[in-house]
């Protein structure tokens, strides 16, 4: 049987407020009026991407290592799907608080949170797709911003904080045109070491 498909464009004030709207369906809900297997399809975000300065304002940690495989469920409002990625060994680079559970350094483990992913329920699949921000790739080296909600580390402004380490070099994992262009393609040291210089100024100035 075919999956439906669910076409929804949403502004891009709504995606950051980091939820959808109370006043829709949850997931069971949709599954058990369609009978049959679903896929949201959300767009890229309209508009302008912010500036890596933006993002580092509001970014909690800087944390690089590669990510094992994805395990996918419910958000607790039930109208979408998260996805969890074990870093093992993961190199924390910068963190905004020392309140916040993980030092810098070297840590045994970290979990990272993206929007979308596939779930089944009942027997019938539901698939998430997020177009700003594919899931990521297990066995794959990232360097990420990140912040903190609800005891959990999410994407920096949910689609912009990843980027690829590939070959010594970085590039954004958003498929949004137009964000950090500077730093496509420049060593993966440098773009650390810039990051994580830009995040402590950001922070210090909001004191």
């Amino acid at each position: 049987m075919r999956a439906c498909l669910f076409a929804v464009s949403l502004a891009l004030s709504s995606l950051w407020s980091g939820s959808a709207s109370s006043q829709s369906p949850t997931i069971p809900e949709m599954l058990a009026k369609a009978g049959t297997p679903l896929t949201l399809n959300l767009d890229v975000p309209s508009g302008p991407a912010p500036s890596v300065d933006q993002l580092l304002e509001t970014t909690d940690v800087v944390v690089r290592g590669v990510v094992e495989a994805p395990r996918s469920y419910m958000s607790p409002d039930e109208r979408d799907v998260w996805t969890d990625y074990v870093i093992r060994n993961p190199r924390i680079l910068y963190q905004s608080s020392p309140d916040l559970s993980h030092k810098p350094g070297t840590t045994a483990a970290f979990t990272v949170t993206i929007y979308g992913g596939a779930i089944e329920i009942n027997g019938l699949a539901f698939k998430s797709d997020h177009a700003a921000l594919p899931l990521l790739t297990a066995g794959q080296e990232y360097l990420l911003l990140l912040q903190q909600r609800d005891r959990k580390y999410f994407i920096a402004e949910r689609y912009f904080g990843a980027f690829r380490v590939a070959n010594g070099s970085v590039e954004p994992s958003t498929k949004k045109n137009g964000f950090a262009e500077g730093y496509k393609g420049q060593p993966v040291a440098d773009v650390e070491a810039a990051l994580v210089a830009k995040a402590k100024r950001a922070h210090r100035a909001k004191r």
